[in-house]
């Protein structure tokens, strides 16, 4: 899958992009949402995955903006446990909670793929 990743911490970028090339994925790597939207302007993406919190922008309000040009994108949020368990958005994703591991980051991506036929 072409995966956008949105994150602002380098630890974690670092290891999250790893973990998606042991898995096949490629990645676009963006440190903040407005840079996202550029990248976003000029590749197509199966799948966003971004921190809910990111600062600026919040990926939150990313998504909602990205949906709204491609509906077929797949959302899959990081966040701090209980973050996302507010309102519900006005677009379908998937939360993988903080800390996260290897095989929690691959079962969310096999889920999304699945429910969107991207197998």
């Amino acid at each position: 899958m072409h995966i956008l990743f949105v994150e602002d911490d380098d630890r974690l970028q670092t290891i999250v992009i790893e973990m998606l090339a042991m898995l096949g994925h490629t990645v676009v790597m963006a440190r903040s949402s407005e840079r996202a939207l550029s990248q976003f302007e000029v590749r197509r993406f199966d799948v966003l995955l971004a921190d809910a919190r990111l600062p600026g922008m919040s990926g939150i309000e990313l998504a909602a903006a990205l949906t709204q040009r491609d509906p077929d994108l797949a959302v899959l949020f990081t966040a701090g446990e209980g973050y996302l368990k507010s309102p519900p958005l006005p677009f379908p994703f998937a939360l993988l909670a903080k800390p996260f591991y290897f095989a929690d980051l691959r079962g969310a991506l096999e889920r999304l793929a699945k429910d969107r036929s991207m197998l």
